[in-house]
């Protein structure tokens, strides 16, 4: 015999008994559906989703949902070959066990993902930089700390020269790069953050139904394809 549980209509409140056999119920108060939801310790109610074109909710899915079943977790070694010659000419070949980690999802999970944490591009040639302006010195000075010839020290002046001309144009960039860095980083953090905050909240809201291939959120009496649910996610929240 399977002991009842009360729980609460998240529409109005009402006591509602189920057991756990139930997979779902009408709230005797207001006439909403629910999906009886469970995991190991605990129990809780998902009002039905009602697609808005065709009108049904049997083939309608919560998008978190969909996205959790259909991507899978990858981990494992692949075995990879290496050849190299040696200093007498012959032809070596190795193999080497190498892990691996990644995700795998399914086209329809890719479609309907979360929609990505914004972050700026970070600048890149600071190191560069560095290492280039460390030749550039020592190019030039090494003729003072090796024995002096005149050709030597005009070579190096040469050489010297058009590498730092060169570092003088990386170093130009670098600083551009870490402007642009900076700018998008204030932008961020003052408009596009909060706009991917609500995209989120939108996106856990949203479902999916399977027959008319379309998404949307319960209440809003509208629907898009999937392949426009990015736009779709960032539509509201930008208005």
């Amino acid at each position: 015999m399977n002991d009842f549980i009360t729980l609460s209509c998240p529409s109005c409140g009402g006591d509602l008994q189920v057991t756990s056999n139930t997979q779902s119920l009408k709230c005797t108060y207001c006439g909403t559906e629910h999906i009886v939801r469970h995991d190991a310790s605990s129990f809780y109610l998902e009002s039905f989703a009602q697609c808005p074109v065709c009108k049904r909710n049997d083939e309608v899915k919560k998008i978190t949902t969909i996205v959790a079943n259909q991507t899978q977790n990858l981990q494992g070694v692949t075995i990879e070959k290496r050849s190299y010659i040696d200093k007498d000419g012959h032809h070596h070949t190795s193999t080497e066990r190498v892990p691996f980690h990644g995700t795998q999802s399914s086209i329809l999970a890719k479609k309907l993902g979360a929609p990505a944490e914004p972050r700026a591009q970070e600048p890149k040639g600071g190191w560069r930089n560095v290492i280039l302006f460390i030749a550039v010195f020592s190019i030039l000075t090494a003729p003072f700390y090796l024995s002096w010839r005149a050709e030597q020290f005009f070579g190096n002046i040469l050489i010297g020269g058009g590498l730092f001309w060169w570092y003088s144009i990386l170093n130009k960039k670098h600083k551009k790069e870490v402007e642009q860095y900076n700018q998008d980083l204030k932008r961020i953090r003052e408009q596009g953050y909060s706009q991917w905050q609500n995209a989120m909240e939108r996106w856990n809201r949203s479902y999916y139904c399977f027959r008319d291939d379309c998404v949307f959120i319960p209440g809003e009496g509208s629907s898009v394809n999937a392949n426009q649910f990015s736009e779709f996610v960032y539509r509201k929240s930008i208005e």
